[in-house]
This record gives structure tokens, sequence and C-alpha cells, in this order.
């Protein structure tokens, strides 16, 4: 009877492999991958730049961030690329004259981490590589149908087109996938090609320098602060790493700011002596540094987070000034979320809940952020409201800025 048995045909269905194309190599694409992985996906993730880059970023993540990443098993990856800590944020007032300290937030409990991009994406792109994602880069990407389950193309899968970047002899690839992940930024061709690019145009640009071998005071920046410095239409944050300043910035194009980023930041100089002391000891023994990176227009709001199998994370999904280091928070975040919805496999059903379910966390943390942009972008009398609203409401101040850190 036992052999019988051993030779009967097995009633279960046998698996069938859920495979995911993740595009983009940052912290949104890198842990997605890892945590698709972990949930059984067969995962390529497609970098279009050569590895490692820089990317315009401020840095810093918000310290619910660094607890996210331990559940998931990237713990070490975090440590991997730490470059310090943040306790506190605080933030100059420039708009009605010279910069003006107007309040300044602690964190109650865990620090913020301090991670230089290159360091962290590569970090994180090693997790995913170990939870058995595959990882390919100097590859283009570019969607040729969304797939899903609409019209006559019901359970149909997306299909996309690989291109070997810098090697002509390697022939572009048409691939099916279940699953779609565009997290290529701000911009996303993914999310155009899919029919969800904004119905308006941002006009802002962000920009970002880091300068190396500081010799200054601390005065600017002490170490465990993140500097922000409001001047209306732009603003700077600096954060400071051992010896080097990583500093970045969003500008309003169009304005009186120059389009040349260097030449914007002696502009604010102008009105920031604690900056303009800062650039004048560092020029006096080395040249400004060369331009890191710059992203836009900004900001960036998709029509929605998912078509058909193509679901968005991280800044493709929505990209909202990030003050304080929520930009890369927001990028976990969502990236648990879709390892969450799309856990057992893609439906229209969990592509509907992970768009509920984004738009319920990450879309209301940025939509809040860009409330309080409007009001930190006034002019003058946007500047005196805010600090006699610190001085009158600073329990207000505080809970608002509990918000936008998530501390």
């Amino acid at each position: 009877m036992a052999a019988i048995v051993d030779r009967m045909p097995d009633p279960r269905p046998t698996p069938v492999p859920r495979t995911a194309c993740v595009v983009g190599g940052g912290p949104a694409g890198a842990v997605s991958a890892a945590v698709l992985a972990r949930h059984g996906w067969q995962v390529t993730l497609v970098e279009r730049q050569p590895l490692p880059r820089t990317k315009c970023c401020g840095e810093c993540l918000v310290p619910r961030a660094a607890v996210w990443l331990a559940e998931l098993g990237l713990g070490e990856a975090l440590e991997q690329a730490r470059a310090g800590s943040t306790r506190e944020v605080r933030m100059l007032d420039a708009r009605a004259g010279n910069a003006h300290p107007v309040w300044t937030h602690a964190f109650g409990g865990q620090p913020g981490v301090i991670v230089p991009r290159a360091a962290f994406d590569a970090a994180l792109r090693d997790g995913a590589r170990r939870a058995g994602a595959v990882i390919h880069a100097g590859r283009g990407v570019k969607l040729v149908r969304a797939g899903g389950d609409e019209g006559a193309q019901v359970g149909a899968p997306a299909v996309v087109t690989i291109t070997a970047l810098n090697d002509s002899s390697v022939a572009p690839r048409d691939l099916h996938f279940d699953l779609v992940v565009a997290a290529d930024g701000v911009g996303s061709a993914i999310a155009r090609a899919a029919g969800l690019a904004p119905t308006t145009v941002g006009s802002r640009a962000g920009w970002s320098f880091t300068f190396e071998r500081c010799t200054d005071d601390h005065t600017l920046a002490p170490e465990g602060t993140i500097e922000l410095i409001l001047f209306g239409s732009a603003y700077v944050g600096l954060v400071r790493r051992g010896d080097a300043v990583h500093m970045a910035a969003i500008v309003e194009r169009g304005d009186r700011w120059p389009t040349a980023p260097a030449e914007a930041l002696r502009m604010m100089a102008t009105r920031a002596p604690q900056l303009a002391r800062f650039l004048a000891h560092y020029e006096a023994s080395q040249p400004m540094p060369a331009l890191e990176a710059a992203c836009g227009p900004l900001p960036w709001k998709p029509r929605a987070v998912t078509a058909g199998r193509v679901a968005l994370v991280g800044d493709a999904a929505g990209y909202a000034e990030p003050y304080t280091g929520e930009g890369m928070g927001w990028a976990i975040e969502g990236a648990m979320l879709l390892g969450e919805c799309f856990r057992d496999g893609w439906t229209a059903a969990a592509a509907a809940e992970y768009q509920r379910r984004w738009r319920a966390t990450v879309g209301r943390a940025q939509a809040h952020t860009l409330r309080v942009g409007m009001l930190l972008r006034g002019g003058r009398v946007a500047a005196h409201a805010t600090r006699a609203a610190v001085k009158m409401a600073p329990w207000a101040a505080r809970r608002a800025s509990e918000m936008v850190v998530g501390a």
C-alpha cells in the first residue's frame, strides 16, 4: 500500500512562481525587493545608473525608520552606512532679515541617523541580494504594458523592455512580470508610461553639496543637529558627519534665485551670517565643492500609486518637501506597505488595498508636510506669524514638528 501511495500524483497544485521587477535601487526599491523576496517572490531589481551612485538627499533618516529596518531584518545595513546621529532639529528663519533662531525640537526617544546615500543604498541592496533578489546595474527599463484585469487582457502580465545601457552587444529583452514596482524617483518614467503622470508640474528644484575636511567652529550645524534655514521661496538643510558637512536645498525656480546652485547658496549667505561665516572659512583653505546631485521639478504627485500590475513606491509614488529626513522614512514605509499588500501575489484587490493604505499613511503625512511648507515658504508676514505662533503656542509648534519629523 505504501508503495502505491508513493507512486500516486500529489493532488496539491504546484506553486506558481511570482515574479517582480523592481525599477530603481534606492531605499524604496531595495527595501521593496528585500520584502518581496522574503515573501517568496522571484525579484529582479534593475538600477539605471552604474553603482555606486549619489542622489540629491539630505542624508537624514527619521528615528522611526531605524525601527522599521530592524523589524525587516535590514538593521545591519543601517549600521553599515551609519555616519552619525541626530538628536534635534533647529530652525533659523531668514525671511524677515538675517537668520534668526525660531525653534528647536529635540527627538524624545531614539535618535535619527545620518546615512550617506551611496553607502546606505549599497548596504540596502546587499540586504535585498541576501534576501534572494537578483540585482542588475546599468540597465534601463521601459514599461510596454501595465497588465492587469481590465478589458480583454484579463490576468495579463506586465511587460517591460530591459536594455543594457553601456553594452551594445547585449540585445534588449522583453520580459513578463506579475508585478512591476516603480521606485525610479521623482519624474518616474514607469509612472508616466502607466498613465499616472501628475496633472500639474512642480516649480521647485533640489540640489546638494558635501563640504569635506571642515575646520570651522561648529556654530553652524553642530554635531547631532539638523540645521534648517528658511529663505521663503527656498530653504537649506545642513547636517554634520565627522569633518564633513552635508547640505541640501530646495529652491523655487524662476524666482530671484540664480539657476546655478553655488550662486544661489552664496545669495542665501547674504541673509544668513552663520552660513556666510561657514562658507568664508571653508573657501579660505579649499575651493567650493562641486555640485553633488540635483532633482526636480518638485513636488511630484502622481494621479494614483497603482495602475494594472504597476505599483509606485518611494519618491515615484509622491514627493513632498522633506524637511528633516522623512523622505527616506516615507520610502521605507511605502515599501513595507507594498510587501504586506502583495505578500501572496498580485490581484486587483491587493492593488486597491495598497492604494488605500498608502494614501492613509504616507499620502496623509505628505499632505501635512505640504501644508507646513506653505507656511514656511511665506514671506515676511508669514515669518513674523511663525515666530509669534511659536512664542504664544509652543505646544502647537512642538506637535507640528513631531508630525513632520515623525519623532
